[in-house]
């Protein structure tokens, strides 16, 4: 699975590994960080920690709200438990605006997918799991680049219960899931 990454210039595939505690996923989540071609940080758990809470950042449509939930879920990266470093061993500090720019740039393709495929007439509107979805992908693309890496794997039980969400926004042909059982 892991060989059939996508040519130069397409969306590679992004990984997803589920394993049930003292199922090995941690230690094959460092190993697999090892690949020359493969990020795999410590889980940061965005989802589980910031969708109870997501509802006090108010309109993320607002540039306002959506450039503090991204201060915030950068923040709470930056000060994970286990820190994230780049290749040089150094603490990773993420540049916001490229944070932001790209969660942005995904939300509006996203809305721009839904526009065309249901011929909606009139503003289309997110659910609020894609924008910390949006800035979550656009952390763990960050991470990829400054240890220069072409992927990231997500190792992250809690992921797998926004399955619809990770489906509609990578699509069935970068999604992968990688199984412990």
């Amino acid at each position: 699975i892991l060989k059939k990454t996508a040519p130069e210039g397409e969306q590679p595939p992004v990984f997803f590994m589920i394993g049930s505690q003292r199922s090995g996923s941690n230690w094959l989540r460092t190993i697999l960080d090892q690949r020359e071609d493969l990020a795999g940080p410590h889980p940061p758990h965005m989802m589980r920690d910031f969708m109870p809470i997501v509802d006090k950042f108010g309109n993320l449509e607002n540039s306002e709200n959506m450039e503090i939930l991204v201060d915030h879920l950068c923040t709470f990266v930056e000060r994970n438990q286990v820190p994230w470093t780049d290749k040089h061993g150094e603490k990773i500090s993420f540049c916001r605006h490229l944070i932001y720019r790209h969660a942005k740039e995904a939300c509006s393709r996203l809305k721009g997918n839904r526009h065309t495929q249901k011929d909606v007439n009139g503003p289309v509107f997110l659910e609020k799991e894609f924008y910390i979805l949006s800035i979550f992908d656009a952390i763990m693309n960050y991470y990829a680049k400054v240890n220069s890496k072409r992927l990231w794997m997500c190792k992250s039980m809690g992921m797998s219960k926004y399955h619809d969400f990770l489906l509609e926004f990578y699509g069935e042909e970068r999604l992968r899931y990688i199984y412990l059982v």
